[in-house]
């Protein structure tokens, strides 16, 4: 994650972020004390964002100290985090120098109206955040340019960032015809490619075409990879008329250079492969469908193979994240675990694994998986205890309960997937039709040997647990 903002810029992004994930609600003493700061300055921050921005956001405190925000949703977070980050000094001169290289410092300080200082604190800031991912802006005879040991890592960078900035609008950046066009070209690209994208790549591959834009008009040139393999699309007279008007100095040959650096990163498009992209990673996405019992679509499977594999080749050739300020799909694993928290823990179990036997660190995009795996198949959230299930205890009805708790808290299922689970001693056994259950557990030897039946110890044990997911999960 980045560092780099101004104090202020961040905590004001923070305490957002903080009501965000936590339903629009939190105490005010709670807040002050994760923010480390005090009452006062809570509270001036909390009247600076009601009084600038309340069309889109109301904050209160109640009676009790609790800082409430209704209308806080992701939508409304985004909105807010992107205002606040375009109004932020460090921004403003990282999007100044990518835009507008090769300046003087005097250029800088009059475009942005800032001081020498703190032009230069902040460039030595930047550089401080940029080393992780080989880049730098580079000071040469009192020029300032932004340089990179891998261009089309620097380039997929900055589209993050500018994603993140704009609130994932690409509008903001990009005038209407440049969006039409790019957008278009991207998803005509990809079909013409056979290749699989969704609405969400669209607009970050659109957004990658123009930063690449931006970079070849500078100078900065990006190499045809050897192991392409895709074909090019022939551009269209609007698309020609485009490029004529706003990159003149751009050949079509540029272009598709351009165009290649993109679709590179997707396996089907070059010659790369290995074990993981064979094997490992269709084994992880099988055993996704088998947890969860879900009959295997062609398309939706193959959506999420290709999902896969990118953030793979993400990992092993760029290396830059899907996020470098704040993570938009927290939000969503927050409230998919208020649903159903063992679906997703056995999620976090079986992309940990993953990431263990790919040697990647796909733990990394785990919120970005969650969301991405629960859109495509909905029938993850479903998988809850369905079976009639009784549970005897050979001590006590409190006992059988306690049993109850301790597989729902090792299955990390919530009390609503129980609802079907009724609890009993042993000496009751004559008062229900257990007959009429699909499944008996008890600790009971007299029970087992006389019903159909799993037996489990008194403090059930780890082989307990698996023998009871397996049938329970079935």
């Amino acid at each position: 994650m980045l560092h780099v903002l101004d104090n202020y810029s961040d905590r004001l992004i923070t305490i957002l972020h903080v009501l965000f994930k936590s339903d629009g609600k939190i105490s005010f003493d709670t807040l002050s004390d994760t923010l480390n700061i005090s009452e006062k300055t809570l509270y001036d921050d909390l009247t600076f964002i009601n009084e600038n921005w309340d069309d889109i956001i109301e904050i209160s405190l109640s009676d009790t100290d609790e800082i409430c925000a209704p209308k806080m949703s992701m939508s409304t977070f985004l909105t807010l985090q992107s205002m606040i980050l375009l109004d932020a000094v460090p921004i403003k001169i990282i999007k100044a120098i990518f835009f507008y290289p090769n300046e003087k410092l005097s250029f800088y300080s009059e475009h942005l109206h800032l001081s020498a200082s703190t032009f230069y604190k902040y460039v030595h800031l930047w550089n401080e955040d940029l080393k992780r991912y080989n880049i730098k802006i580079q000071n040469t005879q009192s020029s300032y340019q932004i340089i990179g040991d891998n261009e089309i890592s620097l380039r997929r960078f900055f589209t993050i960032l500018f994603l993140e900035v704009s609130g994932y609008s690409s509008k903001v950046f990009l005038t209407h015809e440049k969006n039409d066009f790019l957008k278009n070209r991207i998803k005509n690209l990809y079909e013409h490619n056979k290749e699989e994208i969704s609405q969400l790549q669209i607009s970050f591959y659109a957004d990658l075409y123009y930063v690449s834009l931006q970079r070849e008009i500078q100078g900065y040139k990006v190499e045809l990879p050897d192991n392409f393999t895709g074909d090019y699309l022939p551009l269209c007279d609007f698309g020609r008329s485009v490029l004529s008007t706003h990159y003149s100095s751009l050949t079509e040959e540029d272009v598709y250079r351009i165009e290649a650096s993109i679709l590179i990163l997707r396996t089907s498009l070059n010659s790369y492969t290995d074990e993981h992209l064979e094997k490992t990673i269709p084994n992880f996405l099988d055993d996704l469908y088998n947890t969860f019992h879900i009959k295997k679509e062609d398309k939706v499977y193959h959506k999420l193979l290709t999902y896969l594999k990118d953030l793979y080749i993400n990992n092993l050739f760029v290396n830059i994240p899907f996020h470098l300020i704040s993570n938009k799909y927290v939000y969503f694993t927050t409230e998919a675990l208020k649903n159903n928290a063992w679906a997703i823990s056995e999620i976090n179990y079986l992309v940990a694994s993953l990431s263990l036997q790919a040697n990647t660190n796909f733990n990394y995009h785990i919120d970005y998986l969650i969301y991405i795996f629960i859109t495509q198949l909905p029938e993850i959230m479903k998988n809850r205890i369905t079976q009639h299930v009784l549970i005897i205890s050979s001590d006590s009805q409190d006992h059988a309960k306690f049993l109850c708790r301790m597989i729902q808290t090792e299955l990390n299922m919530e009390p609503v997937s129980f609802e079907h689970v009724d609890c009993i001693h042993e000496k009751d056994l004559h008062k229900v039709d257990y007959n009429s259950y699909e499944l008996i557990i008890t600790n009971s030897i007299v029970v087992n040997q006389t019903i159909d039946s799993l037996l489990i110890s008194g403090f059930p044990s780890s082989k307990d647990i698996l023998a009871i997911k397996d049938i329970l999960l079935t």
